[in-house]
């Protein structure tokens, strides 16, 4: 189950979720085919140059696990200090989730009071 977990790199407050390798797989594969599908063409100009000095953020974003087993997370795309972005919706497929082999601790989204 979701759990708070010290590890060094997270902030205060903020939770760990346990996923199975084959979620982290698919989770990892479905961002990368979000930052290549992004409609924004600033964002795949910048992708392409790495010149400017534009900040763009790509990250994954864990929300819960559902009843089923599933995974709710999001792909967010989006420049740094703006509102502005592109986020997709995930769904892990419910087959990937067993219970026997989450041993692999991934940050959950965190909402800062």
């Amino acid at each position: 189950m979701a759990g708070y977990w010290r590890l060094p790199n997270l902030h205060k407050g903020e939770r760990t979720i346990l996923v199975t390798p084959m979620e982290r797989e698919w989770l990892y594969d479905q961002r990368i085919r979000a930052m290549n599908a992004c409609p924004d063409l600033e964002y795949q100009r910048w992708r392409k140059s790495q010149d400017n000095g534009i900040k763009w953020l790509s990250a994954l974003r864990i929300y819960h696990r559902d009843k089923d087993g599933s995974l709710l997370a999001a792909v967010v795309i989006k420049e740094k200090g703006t509102g502005l972005g592109y986020k997709r919706k995930l769904r892990t497929p419910a087959i990937l989730g067993s219970t026997s082999t989450r041993g692999i601790h991934l940050r959950r989204a965190h909402r800062a009071s």
